[in-house]
């Protein structure tokens, strides 16, 4: 399973960052997971237009067993 992280800094404080990790996941496929960071990029650069994208992945996660 795969969960999408972005990592995006103020350009006038480019040490000021934040990590935004997905809520909608976790998915099947890193291809799932590719096509919705993705989306988060879109939604992260329209709501905060003084951030810079700088980071993305998808990052493995563990399976909960039942």
């Amino acid at each position: 399973m795969f969960t999408a992280i972005i990592l995006a800094c103020w350009l006038h404080s480019p040490q000021d960052c934040t990590q935004f990790v997905d809520t909608r996941g976790p998915y099947k496929t890193e291809g799932e997971c590719s096509i919705r960071a993705v989306t988060m990029i879109r939604e992260i650069r329209s709501m905060t237009p003084g951030k810079v994208i700088v980071g993305a992945h998808c990052s493995i996660i563990a399976e909960e067993s039942t």
